[in-house]
């Protein structure tokens, strides 16, 4: 992609994470391939076999010193107090239930979803990128929607309790609300006027 990524839209932005979600699939495949050591976080460990694929300049790691600005965040703080209680309602369902596919990708969502929209207050406050805050914002705000489908599967299959599914409903919606009015908040200061 071309271009300064400061002055990248939304949708430059949106292109460049899907760019980068190709790049790890492939990154994962190719270690699964050549049987190289994979730890979560850190792409390659010891010696490689076989050439790596050429890594792009991340942004994601330049950020530093404006973690009390993120977790001090309205937007932040709420979605991740809301995915907290899911977290923890979910370590009282049995453990024979926590295997299933929803509960498991529920979690990996509960905790991606911080993650996406950290990196979008972190490239605003450091760079000025409204578009790519809106960008991982946007991303955030997919995996909260999916995160709610994994709940309606497991309030469907019985796994939660009538009050479990009922709070956990409450704080999924409360998160992707949130997400969904900042994103709104984001694009209304970035434009001068609301219809632009």
């Amino acid at each position: 992609m071309q271009g300064n990524p400061e002055q990248w839209d939304e949708f430059q932005w949106e292109r460049f994470l899907r760019m980068q979600e190709r790049r790890q699939e492939t990154v994962m495949l190719y270690a699964l391939r050549s049987r190289n050591p994979w730890r979560f976080g850190t792409f390659w460990n010891g010696s490689q076999s076989e050439p790596l694929p050429e890594e792009e300049e991340s942004w994601e790691n330049e950020t530093e010193g404006d973690e009390w600005k993120i977790t001090l965040h309205p937007c932040y703080r709420a979605v991740s107090d809301s995915l907290e209680t899911i977290r923890i309602s979910l370590d009282t369902i049995p453990s024979r239930e926590r295997s299933r596919a929803a509960v498991v990708e529920l979690i990996a969502r509960s905790y991606s979803i911080p993650y996406l929209i950290a990196t979008g207050l972190a490239l605003l406050f450091e760079y000025g990128c409204t578009g790519g805050a809106v960008a991982y914002c946007k991303r955030a705000l997919y995996l909260a929607n999916e995160a709610l489908y994994c709940l309606k599967e497991l309030g469907n299959d019985a796994v939660l309790s009538r009050g479990q599914y009922g709070v956990l409903i409450r704080e999924g919606t409360n998160a992707r609300n949130t997400i969904g009015c900042y994103i709104s908040d984001l694009r209304f200061e970035n434009n001068e006027t609301p219809l632009a």
